[in-house]
């Protein structure tokens, strides 16, 4: 069994289930808000705030989610960091996403795809680039793009393994035993929290029928009105923690990545060498 994540020793960060990779997310997720209400926009998205975050330290993972529950309508910085937005022109729209996303590239050959650079990827690009240290610049580099493709496509690998869908659907059996039915997988979980944060906010989230996770967006579970919104926040929150901790979700999850990513370091040691050099000389 493996202890820790095999690609450490080359690139920091490439396990997103590691505390120091959520961090990171945390981060620059803040950072973004901030890029973007400079420049006059609230942020669409619901974040952490850092009280939330210093509140919590120290809690258990069932501690905390009875506390925040997912951290949408439960986060003391929630209301803030993302308010009601009343709906924007499409000259609005378009002038959000521009700075969130940055401009739209128009120098790219069809057969090619847009070579990454923080500097023009607007809020997203510049806040990622400062919560990584710089790391982040190496996808921009082509020496590198081989075996960072293989690294971006660990997770669809650990989606689709079997032992991760078994687990997948143990933990879907446990929340539907628990009242919290059609839900795949933990993500579905956050994702109908999410949803349902949303509509308190007056957001309208652009869904095309089914969410990331493959859960009709027509919700079966979708709560009355008269419900306190932290409240059944919470109560999914929890119910998802404890079946999560019941099956063995998490250690599941991360010992099958882990294998994944020891086949992909012993299958391109040079390539990963290099990038490790590369980040080294970064730091």
């Amino acid at each position: 069994m493996l202890t820790s994540s095999p690609l450490d020793d080359y690139l920091p960060l490439t396990d997103g289930m590691s505390e120091e990779a959520r961090e990171v997310t945390r981060v620059a997720q803040a950072l973004i808000a901030q890029c973007l209400k400079d420049q006059g926009f609230d942020y669409d998205e619901p974040y952490l705030s850092d009280q939330a975050i210093r509140d919590g330290e120290g809690l258990s993972p069932t501690e905390w989610a009875a506390a925040y529950g997912f951290g949408f309508a439960t986060s003391a910085g929630s209301a803030s960091a993302a308010p009601a937005i009343e709906p924007r022109s499409p000259a609005e729209q378009q002038a959000y996403l521009e700075a969130l996303y940055g401009p739209e590239p128009t120098d790219v050959a069809e057969d090619e795809g847009p070579v990454y650079d923080w500097t023009t990827q607007g809020c997203l690009g510049s806040a990622y680039h400062e919560a990584t240290g710089g790391i982040d610049a190496l996808y921009g580099d082509a020496d590198h793009d081989l075996v960072l493709g293989e690294i971006d496509a660990l997770a669809d690998a650990v989606l689709i393994d079997s032992r991760v869908q078994d687990v997948d659907q143990a933990w879907s059996d446990c929340m539907a035993d628990e009242g919290f039915a059609d839900l795949a997988s933990p993500a579905a979980a956050a994702d109908r929290a999410l949803r349902w944060w949303q509509a308190v906010a007056g957001a309208e989230s652009e869904v095309d029928g089914t969410d990331v996770a493959g859960e009709s967006s027509d919700d079966p579970a979708e709560p009355s009105s008269s419900e306190d919104p932290a409240d059944r926040e919470i109560a999914l929150a929890v119910v998802d923690i404890e079946c999560q901790l019941s099956v063995g979700h998490a250690a599941t999850v991360q010992q099958v990545r882990w294998q994944h990513e020891q086949e992909l370091v012993e299958t391109y040691p040079r390539e990963l060498a290099a990038l490790r050099d590369a980040a080294g000389s970064l730091s």
